[in-house]
């Protein structure tokens, strides 16, 4: 869902309405439907523009942004909407937010405007959540959202444009898709798959996590790891102790990790589309596993 969702729409039909008599000389205003470049439909009168496409100033006031705009937009929840939302809320965790809304619609989409500190866990059991952050003035670009844990749990949860601090994400009989985040664990691995745990992370940077960047302990998992950078972490880049349905490393920089680059159990094997594993402090590659198509320097 776009930001351009989240404001509230007009109606695609206009409104049949009682207009008074106009006075001597004056037309009956003539009220029609224009449609935007984002497919968004508002009633218009004769002289009128239509609602502006994203990055165009609607209020046309010098120095005013449509960033601002919308910022200024979403500070208002429209409670009817069930599904779209901006954080943070003064005084009120995004937990809880999340839990009135998912009982109503089974996708919540939450554009996070800026950087918080949020007091409860992450818990997705059911339906899907998208968290994106909003480009902010700082040097990542990325508003920081600092959570006690994220749990991905039979739901799935996408996350694009953020820095995450947590405990560590654990993904269980669920998805997590990851877009162009910084995901750094305070306790565990920055990504811990369980079973049956679906995981795609993408353009991602995972590191200084307290164990190891990904961690795969569980059965059935699919893994795909597209142009990260895996790095810094205390234990190893990637470590695989169960079998896995699928795991596919592709253009990764898995680099400066505390143990191995890539450890892979007796058993285990994976997919190397490319990339670099170097500087590790033990080895680039260790354990019984195999990993395809990688050949040691």
């Amino acid at each position: 869902m776009t930001i351009a969702e989240c404001l509230p729409r007009s109606e695609a039909q206009p409104v049949e309405t009682q207009i008074p008599p106009p006075p001597p000389g004056l037309q009956k205003p003539q009220i029609g439907v224009s449609v935007d470049a984002d497919g968004i439909a508002r009633l218009v009168t004769p002289g009128t523009n239509a609602m502006p496409s994203i990055g165009q100033d609607p209020s046309n006031q010098p120095g005013k942004t449509y960033e601002a705009s919308r910022e200024e937009s979403c500070k208002v929840e429209q409670p009817d909407s069930g599904k779209c939302i901006c954080h943070p809320a003064e005084g009120v965790p995004l937990a809880a937010r999340m839990s009135s809304l998912i009982q109503r619609s089974q996708t919540i989409v939450v554009h996070v405007m800026g950087d918080c500190s949020e007091s409860m866990p992450l818990e997705i059991t059911q339906g899907e959540v998208q968290l994106h952050g909003a480009s902010v003035d700082s040097k990542s670009g990325k508003p920081r959202l600092v959570l006690p844990a994220v749990k991905v749990k039979k739901g799935s949860l996408r996350l694009d444009n953020l820095e995450l601090y947590s405990s560590e994400i654990q993904v269980e009989a669920g998805s997590l898709d990851c877009t162009n985040c910084k995901i750094t664990s305070t306790v565990g691995c920055g990504v811990l798959c369980l079973q049956r745990a679906r995981v795609l992370l993408s353009d991602c940077e995972i590191s200084r996590c307290m164990r190891s960047g990904i961690g795969v302990n569980g059965r059935n998992v699919e893994l795909h790891v597209t142009r990260c950078v895996v790095s810094h972490n205390n234990y190893s880049g990637i470590g695989v102790n169960h079998q896995a349905k699928a795991i596919a490393l592709k253009d990764n920089s898995i680099i400066n990790n505390g143990y191995h680059g890539v450890w892979l159990n007796d058993g285990v094997v994976a997919r190397w589309f490319g990339g670099e594993i170097v500087g590790n402090r033990l080895t680039d590659k260790e354990g019984r596993g195999t990993l395809l198509g990688y050949v040691c320097n």
